[in-house]
């Protein structure tokens, strides 16, 4: 529930803009990660989450933030600045289903979650 309640915070700093931390973040990536899913893959948006870009969203949230929850108790940080651009990432990709926009998008969100080394 507790968490339910940052998702739900999380979405008025996303509106904003503002990527201040993984609560607003994470809604954001799997917003971008399912669009994408959707339309660059339709097959297997379908397989996985029977065509229900809100059960994608759902799920992609729950893998991140277990993902987070991982790092960030391993030491890691999240940077604000590289949650920004990946999700610039994706919308600059938007319409681009090649390699080379996966690539770009990977790269940029790489570093979002790092080891401070």
């Amino acid at each position: 529930m507790i968490r339910r309640l940052a998702v739900i915070a999380s979405l008025v700093v996303l509106y904003a803009g503002c990527y201040a931390d993984t609560d607003a973040f994470v809604p954001a990536e799997a917003k971008q990660f399912c669009k994408r899913l959707e339309r660059c893959n339709e097959g297997q948006f379908q397989d996985r989450y029977d065509g229900d870009r809100g059960r994608c969203r759902s799920s992609r949230e729950d893998d991140l933030f277990q993902i987070e929850d991982a790092l960030i108790a391993g030491g890691w940080e999240y940077d604000q600045d590289a949650g920004q651009d990946c999700i610039a990432a994706y919308k600059d990709n938007r319409s681009d289903c090649s390699s080379d926009a996966d690539r770009e998008i990977s790269d940029a969100c790489a570093d979002v979650l790092w080891d401070g080394l």
